[in-house]
């Protein structure tokens, strides 16, 4: 082939592509790229999800294949995953987050975009190797009551993320139904399943830490040579735990629940170990109550992050349903707080506040203190 048949083949091929692109970009009209703008990216940087899926599932609806692969084509070229991903991980996460009205609904023709992203999300949430050592049934108990505690902390954080992929596995097992064939099997229902065998489970390993740290706190309780912060937790751990042991017993009684093997061995030896407990360290007990309770709601306070905006604020689903009110992100483990005024080197230490929105009010506090226009005058009085 001559050199100038090789060019034009070679300009053909190019336009052809350069075709091929402009026409992608043609299938989008100017309301939907101020869309994509406006909305939609920003909803999925900013993790705002019920913002994704009502602005995002109308506009998946109105458009066709063409349109979608043109949509995804210039996502893509923002470095971001598809508009059907985007919306099946806004679902989900909204679902984990127990809100599910409120929201446009998805027709069959979204569902069925969708169930290949549920699919990828949900598929490994019930290997038994994701289930934490220590949580699990036939791990040995500690008797110390912190190490007791922490288990019963580790439980709690991994209890809370399987009842949000239960939320998740159930909401996509229901939409999977709305949308199928007849005698078509559910791929979700196993999933579903057995996220409900790991909760039992845990449940389990949840009444036999309670029962053994009871068991425990008694001793530590009535050691009049323990210090006292000691006995202020095992007075806390008394009645927090006899409080949800006594629902295991009574759910045992009417048969709700099978007989779970406890350290303690009836409701009335429970039943005993409280009314001497509170004979002999009510206010030991009153204020242990008092005092876990605050720190509980202060860490929630100080480190609880929203679920939008890179933590700064609740969902917007908040304004609308109620159950959106209460879920936080919170860290695996507590931070530690430090002095923000403790100089090192000459110089605050960075973050000028550690908290849960430590970079924006660093950033925020670095620039006004630049600008001279915040002078310091808070003293420190942390006490620990």
């Amino acid at each position: 082939m001559s050199l100038g048949r090789k060019l034009l083949v070679l300009f053909l091929i190019h336009s052809l592509a350069v075709s091929a692109s402009v026409s992608h970009a043609a299938e989008i009209s100017q309301e939907t790229l101020t869309t994509l703008g406006r909305f939609i990216v920003p909803s999925y940087r900013t993790n705002n999800a019920y913002t994704l899926v009502t602005i995002g599932s109308p506009l998946l609806k109105k458009l066709n294949d063409e349109q979608l692969k043109a949509v995804n084509e210039r996502l893509e070229q923002e470095q971001l995953p598809s508009l059907v991903h985007m919306l099946g991980e806004a679902r989900l996460e909204l679902a984990i987050q127990g809100v599910t009205t409120g929201v446009p609904s998805a027709n069959s023709s979204e569902i069925k975009l969708l169930l290949p992203v549920w699919a990828e999300e949900l598929k490994d949430v019930i290997d038994p190797a994701n289930v934490p050592e220590n949580l699990r049934r036939e791990a040995e108990l500690p008797f110390e009551i912190s190490e007791l505690e922490k288990e019963l902390w580790d439980l709690h954080v991994y209890s809370n993320r399987l009842i949000g992929m239960q939320n998740a596995a159930d909401y996509a097992y229901k939409m999977f139904n709305k949308s199928r064939s007849p005698n078509q099997e559910n791929p979700f229902k196993p999933i579903v399943d057995g996220l409900l065998t790991q909760f039992h489970e845990l449940q389990q390993r949840n009444y036999d830490i309670r029962s053994r740290r009871v068991v425990t706190a008694v001793e530590v309780l009535s050691d009049e040579q323990a210090k006292f912060p000691h006995r202020l937790e095992a007075a806390n751990a008394i009645k927090e735990d006899s409080t949800v042991l006594n629902k295991v017993f009574e759910a045992v009684d009417t048969k709700e629940l099978d007989n779970p093997i406890l350290v303690l061995e009836s409701r009335e030896e429970l039943s005993e170990i409280m009314e001497k407990s509170l004979a002999m360290h009510a206010h030991v007990i009153e204020k242990g109550q008092l005092l876990f309770g605050g720190i509980h709601w202060w860490i929630r306070g100080r480190y609880g992050m929203g679920t939008s905006f890179n933590g700064l604020i609740k969902n917007f689903a908040a304004s609308k349903n109620p159950a959106a009110r209460f879920p936080l992100y919170m860290p695996h483990t507590t931070p530690i707080a430090s002095d923000p005024f403790l100089q090192l080197e000459g110089k605050y230490q960075t973050p000028y506040v550690q908290r849960r929105h430590a970079v924006v009010w660093a950033w925020e506090n670095e620039s006004r203190l630049a600008d001279n226009r915040v002078p310091i005058i808070v003293k420190s009085d942390y006490f620990y």
